[in-house]
């Protein structure tokens, strides 16, 4: 596993975190100013990383094709 990987899935787990408190804090009767930074940086770390781990395997592969 490369360090990039590592990294990309790290970040992806810090945002279903984000997502996760950002639930709890939406059932609890929190104000939406308290929830919604969780839900929002969560979503936005989430798919990043999710981006990025995509398009950095895509690269990898088509090295390793023209080998």
């Amino acid at each position: 596993m490369n360090n990039v990987e590592t990294i990309n899935k790290i970040v992806m787990v810090i945002g279903i975190l984000g997502i996760i408190s950002g639930i709890i804090m939406a059932v609890k009767g929190s104000t939406f100013q308290d929830y919604f930074y969780g839900l929002f940086i969560g979503f936005t770390l989430l798919g990043t990383a999710y981006y990025n781990n995509k398009k950095w395997k895509e690269s990898n592969q088509e090295k390793a094709e023209n080998k």
